[in-house]
């Protein structure tokens, strides 16, 4: 299954929706305006939340709260030299993103269960993600979300220092 991911360029508060291969709307992701570190919800068209996403912030490196149902999950960047990696222990999962940080691998179990692009040339950050077997799709996305929220945070911090110089 291929899921799109394209945010608004000028939005006050993050939401978006998630496209299916046939281009239809699947997912809506809704931003909290006024809360301390991101919090993401990830709902159904019909407004059914199916996961939460939410910053842990005072963390020395980025860690969220993932929301699937009922159970709660912790996904942590972890600290590496040239590509990102993140860890989702209690699933299993390991997140390692390439040198540029536009393509993802997610395993599970050393198994790879998704893939994710980032586009490289794009006004707004656009994703391609391609998940694989009956893996849960709202695990995927979430982690996806959480990733996106990391870089936008690192893109900001990078305009921040720059333009105090």
């Amino acid at each position: 299954m291929k899921l799109y991911i394209k945010q608004k360029v000028f939005s006050f508060k993050d939401r978006f929706t998630i496209k299916n291969e046939n281009q239809e709307d699947v997912l809506l992701v809704e931003g909290k305006v006024f809360s301390f570190g991101k919090q993401l919800s990830i709902q159904t068209m019909d407004m059914q939340q199916v996961a939460f996403v939410k910053q842990k912030v005072f963390n020395f490196l980025p860690t969220f709260e993932l929301m699937i149902g009922e159970e709660i999950h912790i996904l942590k960047k972890q600290f590496s030299f040239f590509k990102p990696v993140y860890a989702l222990p209690t699933l299993g999962i390991t997140i390692q993103g390439n040198f540029t940080a536009h393509q993802y691998s997610i395993s599970q179990d050393n198994h790879i269960i998704a893939n994710i692009s980032k586009a490289f040339f794009s006004f707004a950050d656009s994703y391609e993600v391609d998940i694989f077997d009956d893996t849960d799709m709202r695990v995927v996305i979430a982690i996806v979300i959480a990733i996106d929220a990391v870089l936008d945070m690192e893109r900001s911090n990078a305009n921040t220092v720059h333009n105090n110089r």
